[in-house]
């Protein structure tokens, strides 16, 4: 089991400080024992611990008339090549 694991998490607004996505980081930093990359796509990346990668939020979809991001952004992650992932891929909600 070489190949990396995505590890992928989301960040807007006020609902989750950027103390929380270290902390996310830092646990899955201490008990995993498979190789990982993390990412947290947020529109606040500042404060982020070093070994988080951060990617901006994509844009909303064509015709979208509500605030952007929303939760429906979680279905946009999903898309081939966002955040340039590959392989498997865990989303923390």
């Amino acid at each position: 089991m070489d190949e990396t694991v995505n590890i992928l998490c989301l960040k807007w607004g006020k609902g989750y400080s950027t103390e929380y996505v270290n902390r996310l980081y830092d646990g899955v930093r201490a008990h995993m024992k498979r190789r990982f990359r993390f990412v947290c796509v947020t529109d606040d990346p500042t404060g982020v611990s070093a070994g988080v990668e951060t990617c901006p939020f994509p844009p909303p979809p064509p015709g979208w008339k509500w605030e952007w991001p929303d939760i429906f952004v979680k279905l946009m992650v999903f898309k081939d090549v966002f955040a340039n992932l590959k392989g498997p891929t865990f989303f923390l909600d």
